[in-house]
């Protein structure tokens, strides 16, 4: 009887009739959408079968943001603060935090494997911070910028877009009281990037649409902004386009079919599985009901991709590098470079009077091949192979330090570096430093 009544329950709330709407939210991993209601959670490939699996979390509320990870999904409040984790079917809090409600419509991603929140707005302010969540302490803490770094203003709903370690971002709303003590929105038309490992900004251009395009379009509350193949895809009225913030690109897909998002809330697409969950609202039961779609079949043939920004001229780095430029040029002609290898071709003979065969041997293979490097399994060749190889690295490091003591006297100054291989950075090399003499 038990069994019965439960899969009459799942049957009632199964996605297939239809959710409660504002009642649940979605996201995908690997190759499944799941959707999460009040005490289930339901997984899908492609609407045609669903499954679900009881949980036991007291929700607040369902607006939550979803960032995924290696092997799992983080959920993130969409004020900020709250974490989730859904790993193996199972939602967990990880968070020692509470509902920050100051980061509303933030951009949020994933970064060497951990969580960052970027912008965003709420308590009243258009917040310019980014974010993240550290795990051992399970609390969120800025990340600093460069002190010498300009930073974007303040601002919620900007277009993100994350490629190796460098942020991009634009756009977006700037909320603020005006002379009235009215809200007044300010839709804003700047592209930045942050490189993540210096912390420092770098402006890159304002939007090239001018007086021909709204850019309320782009960033207002009824505009949905989907990750899309390196880029967002932005949907507003009967309009598709794809922003690529990075290649400085702005797509129109002039044969999207529009029918389908008319009446949409939220759209959520699965990279894995190429297809797009649709959550419609059926105006006669009230319930959400979802569709599933390829993207072929959704946004269509794309027309010819236009500038998205103009690029910014740096005036300042130009002068700087005009001004090193002609200092070279000056000092070429007015005092002729003579470089390390003449220094030491015209000593040679003196050179090998002052090594013994086998390190002029090496001095010259080094010299040889200047001005790239040589490897040191290349010098241990020199060696007879019956020697041990730790015979033969000391042998090596004697040999080098004998030959920088006598090639530096000649040149009149210390030549001999020693750098990594580029390619394998446990493997080191040696070679002869250029200098003017």
């Amino acid at each position: 009887m038990f069994a019965k009544i439960c899969l009459l329950l799942f049957y009632f709330f199964n996605p297939q009739n239809g959710l409660i709407k504002d009642k649940y939210f979605s996201f995908y991993f690997e190759d499944s959408f799941y959707i999460v209601e009040n005490d289930s959670i339901f997984s899908t490939k492609n609407g045609q079968h669903y499954e679900g699996i009881p949980h036991d979390i007291q929700w607040t509320d369902f607006n939550f943001n979803s960032v995924n990870m290696e092997d799992h999904v983080l959920l993130i409040s969409d004020g900020g603060g709250l974490v989730y984790r859904f790993k193996d079917n199972e939602i967990q809090r990880l968070d020692k935090s509470f509902n920050h409600r100051n980061k509303y419509g933030s951009f949020d991603f994933e970064y060497q494997n951990k969580l960052f929140s970027y912008a965003g707005y709420g308590l009243f302010t258009n917040s310019s911070k980014l974010t993240y969540y550290q795990r051992d302490s399970k609390q969120w803490f800025d990340f600093l910028y460069h002190p010498d770094s300009e930073f974007p203003k303040g601002r919620r709903r900007p277009i993100g877009q994350i490629f190796d370690s460098t942020l991009y971002i634009g756009g977006g709303m700037f909320e603020s009281a005006n002379q009235n003590l009215a809200l007044e929105t300010i839709y804003l038309d700047d592209f930045w990037k942050l490189d993540l490992t210096t912390h420092k900004w770098t402006y890159l251009g304002k939007s090239n649409f001018g007086s021909t395009f709204a850019l309320e379009n782009l960033f207002s509350l009824n505009t949905k902004s989907i990750l899309y193949k390196g880029g967002s895809l932005i949907i507003y009225r009967n309009s598709i386009n794809h922003v690529d913030i990075k290649n400085n690109s702005f797509t129109n897909f002039p044969n999207a079919n529009t029918n389908l998002y008319s009446d949409v809330s939220r759209i959520i697409y699965n990279p894995n599985s190429d297809l797009f969950l649709l959550p419609v609202t059926n105006h006669d039961s009230g319930f959400d009901q979802f569709s599933f779609i390829s993207s072929a079949n959704f946004i269509g043939m794309p027309e010819v991709s236009k500038q998205l920004y103009k690029p910014t001229f740096n005036y300042l780095n130009f002068i700087i590098g005009l001004g090193v430029f002609l200092i070279i040029i000056i000092v070429i002609i007015l005092k002729p470079i003579k470089l390390t290898k003449n220094k030491l071709l015209v000593t040679l003979s003196q050179i090998q009077n002052e090594l013994n065969d086998e390190e002029f041997k090496i001095f010259k293979f080094i010299l040889d091949q200047h001005p790239q490097p040589v490897t040191f399994p290349n010098i241990l060749n020199f060696y007879e192979p019956s020697l041990s190889y730790e015979s033969r690295i000391k042998k090596l490091r004697l040999t080098l330090t004998r030959i920088d003591e006598v090639s530096s006297k000649y040149a009149k100054r210390k030549v001999l570096v020693f750098s990594k291989n580029k390619n394998d950075k446990r493997i080191k090399q040696v070679s002869f430093l250029d200098i003017p003499g």
